[in-house]
């Protein structure tokens, strides 16, 4: 359940990067705007599969749903912010890489 869940909180944070950060490069993205953008993207994945959950068994969805929804998000923002600055050692990395390789 929570391969699906991450999964989907990725694809939405995705989308949601993608489009408003669509003319900035890795390089560009402030980290802290990436990691706000996980952390509302995961948590409006959750509140929403939370909801429609609620919704298909015939209940409200509880007031304890976005309580539960905050952990989302901080995991959202962690992985964001930490994605983005993977992303960017391995963008330095790679032409030293490169060139030892080519080089041996």
């Amino acid at each position: 359940p929570f391969a699906i869940a991450g999964a989907v909180c990725g694809l939405a944070f995705a989308l949601l990067l993608g489009r408003a950060e669509r003319n900035r490069t890795v390089g560009d993205l402030p980290i802290a705007r990436t990691a706000l953008w996980g952390a509302v993207a995961a948590f409006t994945a959750a509140v929403l599969a939370g909801a429609m959950l609620q919704l298909v068994r015939g209940q409200a969805p509880p007031v304890s749903l976005f309580a539960e929804a905050s952990w989302f998000a901080l995991v959202g923002a962690i992985s964001a912010g930490g994605s983005l600055v993977a992303a960017r050692r391995g963008r330095i990395a790679a032409p030293v890489e490169m060139e030892r390789i080519g080089a041996g």
